[in-house]
């Protein structure tokens, strides 16, 4: 299980349906929704045992980070089912635990006035985003999208879910403009400081958007001047124009990811009503939650 799945069993009415979770996500503030959870240890070595004991018939995983002794469990008569929660498929993945866990006429309902707060924020910010297009043809902003808490791989690709809901919106991955990442298929890469600088000076950088740290936003970017080592970021087009953004990872993927559309259009300038803020309390008070609405969107260099 990752964090996405338990939001959105709160979402759909459907909590009263776990009785536990991994050991990971037990460290989760959204852990703190589901009190009295069983532990049953890490997602590489779930503990089958452990499981039949609590009368487990299924467990919710994701590919990424999921249940790794899925065949162990499955002799044991417990059943894997794969949903992410988040990118492409998480409004599938909604119809999907409605269909299998959900009873009663409310699950169809939730689901429903989830799906009319996502696509009513997300078509705005689309609609506004394709005038813009219509009013300046020539509108085609560079971006580098970072993830800040990779180790190795630091920079999402063209082919990775954040990158390509950027650019919905408007604008392209500057990674297009270097021929791509091979494989295609991998979603994070590493880029030198050379290449970004030369990126930069020679076709224009525009826009950096970091995915935060735990640890916060001026950690977050603190970590992106620290890939620097070989230089300075000070001769940067985005440290310049103070077009560095970074984004709370909660609302940069999964339930509240409509909430991140906003807040990129906001970085990209256009012309919304939506207030960020606004929608998380909106999300909270429709579906149960107490999520901070502070700090979701953080403009770097700050303002001295």
């Amino acid at each position: 299980m990752n964090s996405n799945i338990p939001i959105f069993l709160q979402i759909l009415g459907l909590k009263d349906k776990v009785i536990g979770m991994d050991s990971l996500v037990l460290t989760k503030d959204i852990a703190g929704y589901y009190p009295g959870m069983i532990d049953f240890g890490k997602n590489d070595a779930m503990n089958g045992e452990k499981m039949l004991e609590a009368n487990v018939k299924y467990i919710l995983s994701p590919t990424s980070m999921g249940v790794k002794n899925t065949e162990a469990l499955e002799a044991l008569g417990i059943t894997t089912i794969t949903v992410e929660c988040f990118g492409e498929t998480m409004l599938n993945d909604v119809d999907l635990l409605v269909k299998l866990f959900g009873s009663k006429n409310e699950q169809v309902v939730a689901a429903e006035r989830y799906k009319n707060m996502y696509y009513e924020t997300v078509n705005t910010v689309l609609e506004k985003a394709a005038e813009k297009k219509v009013t300046d043809p020539s509108w085609d902003p560079s971006f580098l999208f970072q993830m800040a808490s990779s180790r190795s791989d630091p920079f999402y690709t063209e082919t990775a879910q954040l990158s390509m809901i950027v650019e919905q919106i408007g604008g392209h991955n500057m990674i297009r403009d270097l021929g791509g990442f091979k494989p295609a298929t991998k979603q994070t890469a590493r880029i030198s400081y050379d290449v970004i600088v030369d990126y930069d000076k020679n076709e224009g950088l525009d826009y950096v958007f970091i995915r935060t740290l735990d640890a916060g936003a001026e950690a977050s970017y603190a970590k992106f001047l620290s890939l620097s080592s070989l230089g300075s970021w000070n001769t940067l087009n985005p440290i310049l124009d103070r077009n560095v953004y970074t984004l709370d990872t909660r609302i940069a993927s999964g339930a509240m990811i409509f909430v991140g559309y906003v807040c990129i259009g906001e970085a990209y300038g256009l012309d919304l009503t939506e207030d960020p803020s606004a929608l998380v309390e909106r999300f909270n008070t429709e579906f149960g939650f107490n999520f901070s609405s502070e700090g979701l969107m953080q403009q770097f260099p700050a303002v001295e």
